[in-house]
């Protein structure tokens, strides 16, 4: 990163503490994670990935689809990578909400599961247990089946985006059951970076 990147990075840092002082976790997560532009992708590009998302799963563009990550705010705020700016490796994560995708997803997990199908790793298979508890199905970590044909049709969206040039970088796509589930799960680093904040 150059010195302009290395400042315009410090300052987008400072603006997100400085909101996080007196402020209540969620309305951090609402003003400036599940709203407003992206750090990385200028305005028409994110609202053409929303859009092509939109389409190809039927769902609302403005109120289903979210970028999360340090694609939206400019840096991490996961505890392992806390304020590392996004890099040209980074991937754009994209928060797909929609309750009956979720269910459907896990309908197709659950047959594949009941007909003896294997996971490609216990540590898949974790993951997946541990995120269904937040809400969430990422589909990177689940079998590649035909059983499972919501996980390819997502995997075929993301390359999409990048093929079409809409995001210059990979796309990470996740299914959140709803609203609360995500902004919850947002918010809890959100928490984690007031904490360090006044310890």
């Amino acid at each position: 990163m150059d010195a302009h990147g290395e400042r315009l990075h410090a300052e987008a840092v400072r603006a997100f503490q400085g909101r996080l002082a007196g402020t209540e976790a969620l309305e951090v997560v609402r003003e400036m994670i599940t709203h407003g532009s992206s750090a990385i992708l200028d305005d028409q590009q994110y609202s053409k990935v929303r859009q092509r998302i939109g389409e190809a799963l039927g769902i609302s563009p403005n109120r289903d689809v979210f970028m999360v990550g340090s694609a939206k705010l400019g840096f991490s705020i996961k505890s392992a990578k806390r304020y590392h700016s996004f890099e040209d490796e980074s991937d754009v994560d994209i928060a797909i909400v929609s309750e009956e995708l979720y269910c459907a997803l896990w309908s197709e997990i659950r047959k594949y599961n009941r007909d003896g199908g294997q996971w490609p790793s216990r540590d898949d298979r974790n993951h997946f247990r541990n995120d269904h508890v937040s809400g969430v199905i990422k589909p990177y970590v689940l079998p590649d089946s035909p059983t499972i044909p919501t996980r390819r049709r997502l995997f075929d969206i993301s390359a999409t985006l990048q093929r079409l040039s809409y995001s210059p970088y990979p796309v990470t796509i996740a299914l959140w059951h709803n609203i609360e589930a995500l902004e919850d799960y947002q918010a809890i680093a959100v928490r984690e970076c007031q904490r360090e904040m006044t310890s």
